[in-house]
């Protein structure tokens, strides 16, 4: 099993951060806030998840306070209040896992793939909500 943990950009659904484990606990959470603290100032962001544990444990919760980042969760059991990643796994999944029709070797195949997907998914595929454009397109000025 390959579990992938990724922070989307709200305002034009962009992919900013993304890890991939091969186990699905604190640690892959944590890394991938680290990530993205390294390159963006948190302070006074909010950052929804669901009610994973790996979302919920007090390393995470702590760490997002240390950041002074404020913390958001989806109701218990509704998939509709984190629509924007919920649709991003199921692109990633469709147009990834299920077209290749084949099991993945390893985490370095699920690592590459996931490389190459990002790649396309942020300048290359269109989404509906952002008028046609391309999430890394999006709110920028092409001169």
């Amino acid at each position: 099993m390959a579990y992938l943990c990724v922070v989307i950009d709200l305002y034009n659904r962009e992919p900013v951060v993304w890890n991939i484990s091969d186990k699905q606990d604190k640690h892959l959470s944590l890394e991938t806030i680290k990530q993205l603290s390294a390159t963006v100032n948190l302070k006074g962001s909010i950052v929804h998840s669901d009610q994973g544990v790996h979302f919920t444990n007090t390393a995470y919760v702590e760490l997002l306070e240390a950041l002074e980042a404020e913390q958001s969760m989806s109701r218990k059991g509704n998939c509709w209040d984190n629509a924007p990643a919920e649709s991003f796994f199921g692109h990633f999944k469709c147009e990834t896992i299920r077209l290749r029709n084949k099991t993945l070797e390893d985490l370095n195949e699920a690592r590459q793939i996931t490389e190459e997907y990002m790649d396309y998914y942020i300048n290359e595929r269109p989404q509906r909500a952002l008028g046609g454009l391309p999430p890394g397109a999006y709110g920028k000025v092409i001169v």
